[in-house]
């Protein structure tokens, strides 16, 4: 792991010398048995904390990107 937030946890994961990264996410919406669904969104090698890269996933700069609401 790279690094951990309240947006997330961006990761390395290294197969065959080949190095992928992404921020696992857990969606606000809770499934109808109560529980909440993770999610790995694949993301640049660049990223340097899970909000950057939550925030890149919605095409935003780290700075303009906030939690208000999960719904």
């Amino acid at each position: 792991m790279i690094n951990e937030d309240d947006f997330g946890k961006l990761i390395r994961i290294t197969h065959n010398n080949i190095s992928h990264f992404f921020v696992k996410v857990i969606n606000g919406t809770a499934e109808p048995d109560g529980s909440f669904k993770e999610y790995y969104l694949k993301v640049p090698p660049d990223m340097d904390t899970a909000k950057e890269a939550v925030a890149w996933t919605y095409g935003l700069h780290p700075d303009d990107y906030h939690l208000a609401a999960r719904t």
